[in-house]
């Protein structure tokens, strides 16, 4: 693993290897977290960090800005901690001008809400338009970006080499997990949830009389004897697509219904979106999608952590 930091005076310096780092990235997550504490003896006389890559395989598995930097000092010896969140944060920490927009397509909203920032542009297939559009007092940037291109395009954007994409994830690599098994990636530890208490089986909408009189049922939830209803106020930015917002609600509910956590005892280069199948006398599945990837490294050991989902709910 290779880990690099920028100077605020445009230098470049490569760190020496961590006493402790965590990484993670996740699929409805829009800014990827680092945290690593390093040995401050070879630091000493750096100036203040703006922000970091981290490779690993040659991969670049991190590429952010420091939040926060910090040197302290005990009896084990000092340390420099940082802090860092992938660059996407900005659109996170700035609130989104409150506003109705009237025939907007996917480019004003990129070039109101997100090309101040600094990205390289907008990847996109289509450039869909709504009649109307509101962003409500309170909303993100990212918020304002997500929620068009999820009612437009049904997909959630992410940010890739400094642009913005609105299309779907490609598919990404296909790997392997097994113990049992010649040629596969061997695990440590498996643990697989199945969480009822989450999934939604019944949205009721209030309708324009003011009345909460419009259901919206999980096409699934009858067969799975779940009885979960929620009554919904429909958010301005939905006001165009209530039973929209409905059913994007109950698959999102059902996203990670079943989870299924994999250690690896080692870094292994995987990305949000890649396939994994498992293998093993435990449990056999064959096309299980990336939620979530964790890299954790300390005196103990290295370990690559996986959250895997099924592909159906993940848009």
């Amino acid at each position: 693993m290779k880990i690099t930091a920028a100077t605020i005076t445009g230098g470049q310096m490569e760190l020496p290897a961590p006493a402790l780092l965590e990484c993670t990235s996740a699929y409805d997550i829009p800014a990827d977290g680092f945290y690593a504490v390093f040995p401050a003896q070879p630091l000493q006389g750096c100036c203040e960090f703006t922000a970091l890559t981290v490779e690993l395989e040659g991969k670049l598995v991190f590429d952010g800005l420091i939040d926060e930097q910090i040197l302290s000092k005990n009896s084990k010896g000092m340390f420099l901690t940082l802090k860092a969140r992938s660059k996407s944060a900005v659109l996170i920490d700035n609130e989104a001008i409150p506003q109705t927009f009237t025939r907007a397509n996917l480019w004003d909203i990129y070039n109101a809400h997100c090309k101040q920032y600094g990205f390289r542009g907008l990847l996109c297939d289509r450039n869909p338009t709504l009649s109307a559009f509101t962003v409500a007092k309170g909303r993100s940037e990212w918020q304002a970006l997500e929620s068009f291109c999820r009612q437009t395009l049904g997909i959630m954007p992410y940010i890739s080499d400094g642009y913005i994409v609105a299309k779907q994830r490609p598919a990404g690599q296909h790997i392997v997990l097994s113990n049992t098994l010649a040629g596969c990636i061997r695990f440590s530890s498996l643990q697989i949830c199945n969480k009822r208490y989450g999934v939604i089986s019944k949205v009721i909408l209030k309708s324009e009389s003011k009345l909460y009189d419009t259901a919206v049922f999980n096409p699934i939830g009858k067969q799975l004897d779940i009885r979960r209803k929620r009554y919904i106020s429909p958010p301005k930015e939905w006001a165009g697509s209530p039973h929209a917002g409905a059913d994007r609600l109950m698959r999102d509910s059902m996203l990670k219904k079943l989870l299924i956590t994999v250690t690896l005892p080692s870094l292994t280069a995987v990305s949000v979106g890649d396939h994994v199948s498992i293998e093993d006398d435990a449990a056999s599945y064959t096309d299980l999608t990336v939620y979530e990837v964790t890299y954790k490294a300390d005196g103990t050991g290295v370990s690559t952590t996986l959250a895997l989902v099924l592909p159906d709910y993940v848009c």
